[in-house]
């Protein structure tokens, strides 16, 4: 799985690789099913898994809800923040939606939350 990552790594996608290669080895995760897995734990409540569009409003909550990501940014990356959050609440389709959550954890260095989803967009050269 790693392999296949670095094969796809460039300056746009590097630090969302970076940040999927540390769960990857972390959680000893050596299959996409395990993966799935692991990405399915992090959205499970009451023993009952969230739907996407429950997990991409866990996910903005989650941003909104922590004032101090500013605190943790340059001047660019506040700005590139920003954008990005403008782009989620104006995006419709889901899969852009998850995309640009994947963007924002990474910028604010939160563990990555969509990781089977960044992997498959990654090889899909999608992210």
């Amino acid at each position: 799985m790693i392999e296949e990552l670095e094969k796809r790594i460039n300056n746009k996608n590097y630090r969302i690789i970076n940040d999927l290669v540390e769960v990857i080895t972390t959680y000893k995760i050596s299959s996409l099913n395990e993966l799935k897995d692991f990405q399915d734990k992090s959205f499970t409540f009451n023993k009952i898994i969230l739907n996407d569009k429950e997990k991409i409003d866990y996910c903005i909550k989650s941003l909104k809800s922590f004032p101090y990501d500013y605190d943790l940014l340059s001047f660019k990356e506040i700005q590139d923040y920003k954008q990005l959050m403008i782009d989620l609440e104006n995006e419709k389709e889901i899969k852009e939606k998850i995309k640009l959550l994947i963007k924002l954890y990474t910028l604010t260095q939160r563990e990555m939350i969509f990781p089977y989803d960044a992997y498959n967009m990654l090889i899909r050269n999608e992210l």
